[in-house]
């Protein structure tokens, strides 16, 4: 007997959950269907705080993008540092003459 039915979820590390994300879904399924409702809910529940993480980190990348562009723009030669400063004393809502 070799298992694999879930993708051996059992196996897997925090750091693997984008890949498994379906896997837990399919496990809280088969948990739901063996009347352990308990158990479904906290394995959704790892899925619920990876998308409410997911979430939050895309937003925190959303708000930091201008910046991000601006210093690689600098770094590959593309901007200089003046327009890096530029945008963030934008970012920091300083304005500038």
């Amino acid at each position: 007997m070799s298992g694999g039915s879930f993708d051996y979820l059992y196996a897997k590390d925090a750091d693997q959950l984008p890949e498994v994300i379906h896997q837990i879904e399919q496990m809280a399924d088969a948990l739901d269907g063996m009347g352990q409702h308990m158990l479904a809910v906290r394995t959704r529940a790892v899925k619920v705080r990876y998308d409410e993480y997911m979430a939050k980190q895309q937003k925190e990348m959303d708000h930091l993008r201008e910046v991000w562009r601006a210093i690689e723009m600098w770094y590959s030669c593309d901007s200089d540092e003046a327009g890096a400063r530029k945008v963030i004393e934008k970012y920091w809502g300083i304005d500038q003459p």
